[in-house]
Parts: C-alpha cells; sequence; structure tokens
C-alpha cells in the first residue's frame, strides 16, 4: 500500500479511517514532522491494521474518506485493472509463436494523432535482412553475414558444456 496523508487534516482522516482517532492528536505523530521522526512506529502501526484486509478494498475505503491511497499492484494486478481496461491499455495481439496475448499499451493518449499497437514483438531476427537492404548491403553482403553468423534467426550462441565428473 501506498499511503500519503501530508497535511495534519489528511492525518486526522487517515486516523479516523483506521479506527484509531485517538493517534490525531498523539504528540508523537501529530504534526507532520512528528510522524516523520516517529515514521516506523508509524509504518508498523498502518502495517497491522492493513495486514488482514485487501489491498484494493483498503485503497478504496482509505479514498472514500478523503486519504490519498493505492495498492502497489504486481503483474496479475495491473492485467485486471477495471481503470487500465477502462482505458484500454491492453491490447490483444497474435504473436506467430505464442499466440494471442495482452502488450502493454503506450502510456499517453493523442486526441488527433491517436497511436496503437499493430504488431506482436517480432521474432528473432525477422527484420535484419530488410534493415540491412535498407542501410545499403547487397544480397551477397547479407549472405555472408549468415553464414559467418554475425546475423541469424536462431539462437546462437556457447554450447553448454557437460559437466566433469568429481572423483
Amino acid at each position: 500500500m501506498v499511503i500519503a496523508a501530508y497535511s495534519d487534516e489528511d492525518w486526522q482522516a487517515l486516523a479516523r479511517a483506521i479506527q484509531h482517532p485517538d493517534l490525531a492528536n498523539d504528540p508523537s505523530f501529530s504534526t507532520l514532522e512528528a510522524r516523520k521522526r516517529n515514521e516506523d512506529e508509524l509504518t508498523a502501526i498502518l502495517a497491522e491494521w492493513c495486514a488482514p484486509r485487501d489491498k484494493h478494498w483498503v485503497a478504496e475505503y482509505l479514498q472514500s474518506r478523503g486519504v490519498a491511497a493505492a495498492p502497489v499492484q504486481n503483474g496479475p494486478d495491473l492485467a485486471n485493472d477495471p481503470y487500465l481496461a477502462h482505458r484500454g491499455f491492453f491490447t490483444a495481439l497474435e504473436h506467430p509463436e505464442c499466440g494471442t496475448h495482452a502488450y502493454q499499451g503506450l502510456p499517453f493518449h493523442f486526441s488527433e494523432t491517436p497511436a496503437r499497437q499493430r504488431r506482436a514483438s517480432p521474432l528473432l531476427g525477422e527484420h535484419t535482412e530488410e534493415i540491412l537492404r535498407e542501410l545499403g548491403y547487397s544480397d551477397s553482403e547479407i549472405a555472408e553475414l549468415a553464414a559467418n553468423l554475425t546475423t541469424s534467426n536462431e539462437p546462437v550462441g556457447l554450447v553448454a558444456q557437460p559437466r566433469s565428473k568429481s572423483k
């Protein structure tokens, strides 16, 4: 969870929301400076209150009481986030080897020049020849690069060596 109480009013709202209105006037927490000075103790109090609750519920509950709060989201949280779905953040794209997957969209939207993803991630080496031709390489030079494995459409690297047996 990320919880922010910038002002004394924010702090009082948070103290009421977590059913500890007594904390609002506690000298250890009554000012921003005091809260910062006693941050570890305050973090422990908030963690104890948050721990048995779902992070999404906590965020909605605190927000509804005027407290700035948000859950720290992992991959599945993001994939199922209603706000990101509403914004069209994920785009389903077909990949030739992996099938259809949701790809993260662009973090910005332009009203007059909408950007969107049109293709899935490229295959290894999928555009190599095209790019080399644009750079002025001839077909024979491209073939030579492929022959000496400077370029490849398949993973090329060190082959794992068998381990020697210890006696």
